[in-house]
């Protein structure tokens, strides 16, 4: 499997309260940095793993999926096969 770095933004809550004055909203989405395994490359999501039993190749762990539309930017890390 490729191993991919992939940057894409997320939503952010930066309230502790429920309850909260419109001046008080501050921040913007994070910009997250992901390295896994790339299952899927879609036209609507990437799904990474982060784990990859290599021996019982179907076996994997802790997957992400992120919707295209929130990538910045994918970068292969390694080629895989």
């Amino acid at each position: 499997m490729k191993l991919v770095l992939i940057k894409w933004r997320d939503s952010q809550s930066y309230m502790d309260t429920a309850w909260f004055g419109k001046a008080d909203i501050k921040g913007k989405p994070g910009l997250i940095h992901s390295i896994g395994y790339l299952v899927e490359n879609t036209k609507d999501h990437v799904c990474l793993v982060a784990d990859w039993d290599k021996a019982n190749e179907d076996q994997l762990g802790r997957h992400i999926s992120i919707p295209r539309g929130c990538i910045v930017e994918m970068q292969t890390l390694v080629k895989g096969k």
